[in-house]
């Protein structure tokens, strides 16, 4: 619901945003490709709203690929050579809201087939950077506007500490320990969190993503798919507790593409370019027969002669009769 009051499908939103982009690609080029990733639970419905919504702006015309998210996250994976064409990996998306899984197949027989996917609310970034905020606020509650953390006295605290934290999460993966600055209305007060810490209150959002890998990997088993890798993005994908935790529970490689963050966004480039490539048609050597036709009895080279050439599914025949 915009401001206004009028309401607006998210999918118009998109589409909106989509073509806020396009609208910034340099006049008097054509843009060879577009390629949107999706999330791995869409189906052709939602595929089909977002794809009408696009004819209305700027992307109208322009060749589009949809395609899922994983796929793409695989993809870019492939290109950065973490892994291979031929593995089958169980992709854990960790965002900001949540986790998506999915098992891609890329044998053989299936290259790049989405087989089951999964998600959970419970493993987020924006669930970590709360957790951290709260234990922070704790430490410094004496030192608040008001002992409520929920009282509109102290909303300017709490908005900085989550923006701090979200920093201090990133700067855990590199250290053992960060400095939080709380900046209070009359003073500014330093908390140092160690990555124990941090890895304490991650526990159990953690477990509840191994749970749902655990849940796929018996999906996969059932079918008689091996996995070969289980591949993590997004914005907490380079959590050291997660990693090490996936790799206490199964012998699994587990890869970490570059920029995991922006690992789909990297797969969708590689693909639009990937389509937006000419195809090479490599021309078929022409079949020619050479077939004369006998004519009366010893006479051979006086009769008609035909010719035929094939080039794929055309033929074409020729046939020369010589005038009495």
């Amino acid at each position: 619901v915009g401001n206004d009051g009028g309401a607006r499908l998210g999918a118009d939103l998109v589409a909106m945003t989509i073509g806020s982009v396009l609208r910034g690609y340099p006049a008097g080029h054509d843009l060879a490709h577009l390629t949107i990733a999706h999330p791995a639970g869409w189906g052709p419905y939602e595929a089909s709203v977002l794809q009408s919504a696009l004819t209305c702006t700027e992307a109208a015309g322009v060749p589009t690929s949809l395609v899922s998210s994983p796929l793409a996250t695989v993809s870019a994976a492939v290109n950065a050579g973490r892994m291979s064409r031929s593995e089958t990996v169980i992709v854990a998306d960790v965002g900001s809201r949540g986790t998506e899984l999915a098992l891609v197949t890329n044998g053989p027989g299936a290259p790049g087939r989405l087989e089951a996917t999964s998600r959970t609310d419970d493993l987020c970034s924006v669930g970590f950077d709360h957790a951290l905020a709260r234990h922070v606020l704790e430490q410094v509650r004496a030192h608040l506007p008001s002992s409520d953390l929920r009282d509109p006295a102290n909303r300017s605290a709490v908005s900085g500490v989550l923006t701090a934290c979200r920093r201090a999460r990133e700067d855990l993966v590199e250290n053992t320990s960060t400095v939080i600055d709380v900046r209070l209305p009359d003073r500014s007060v330093r908390v140092r969190v160690v990555r124990a810490e941090f890895e304490s209150l991650a526990t159990e959002p953690i477990r509840t993503g191994i749970s749902a890998i655990s849940h796929l990997m018996n999906n996969a088993r059932e079918n008689g798919i091996k996995v070969d890798a289980i591949m993590l993005t997004g914005e907490a994908a380079r959590t050291p507790l997660l990693t090490e935790m996936i790799s206490a529970q199964w012998p699994t490689r587990v890869v970490i593409p570059p920029d995991p963050e922006w690992a789909t966004t990297r797969g969708a480039a590689r693909i639009a370019v990937d389509r937006s490539r000419p195809r090479p048609m490599t021309p078929r050597r022409p079949v020619i027969v050479d077939t004369p036709q006998p004519g009366p009895a010893g006479i051979k080279a006086n009769g008609p002669r035909k010719w035929t050439l094939r080039l794929g599914a055309i033929q074409l025949t020729a046939v020369l009769t010589p005038s009495a």
